[in-house]
């Protein structure tokens, strides 16, 4: 995936899972938790609202996340104010910069993403 092959020759990035080191456990909500950016695609980007749980635990941990449009996935999380989505590679690392260079804004749709998980998506909701 020419995404991963980018992003694994940018300094300061860390790839966890498929071929790259697998954390497991606490090891990674640690990870999660620890970046300033966290990614979320899937093998298959063509299923409405389809995404793997990564996405739900990257937005739990307060994390903002750049995340690969698949259709339909406005109706989860809306743009720009509880993830931000991607459709290219090129506007992936565009938006990371970006993202990475105001802070404020990062951790204000991280808060608000965060926030609105824990309301709509949570044990009792879901039960």
């Amino acid at each position: 995936m020419v995404l991963y092959e980018r992003l694994s020759k940018t300094p300061n990035a860390r790839i966890y899972g498929g071929s790259f080191p697998k954390v497991v456990g606490m090891n990674y909500f640690r990870a999660i938790s620890g970046a300033k950016i966290n990614l979320s695609i899937n093998a298959v980007n063509d299923v409405s609202k389809y995404h793997s749980d990564r996405l739900a635990n990257s937005v739990a941990c307060g994390t903002f996340t750049l995340v690969k449009r698949v259709p339909d996935t406005e109706l989860l999380y809306e743009d720009n104010k509880h993830v931000k989505y991607f459709d290219t590679v090129d506007e992936f690392f565009e938006l990371s910069h970006r993202y990475l260079a105001d802070e404020h804004l990062r951790e204000k749709i991280a808060l608000q993403g965060m926030q609105h998980l824990h309301k709509e998506f949570n044990c009792v909701k879901m039960a």
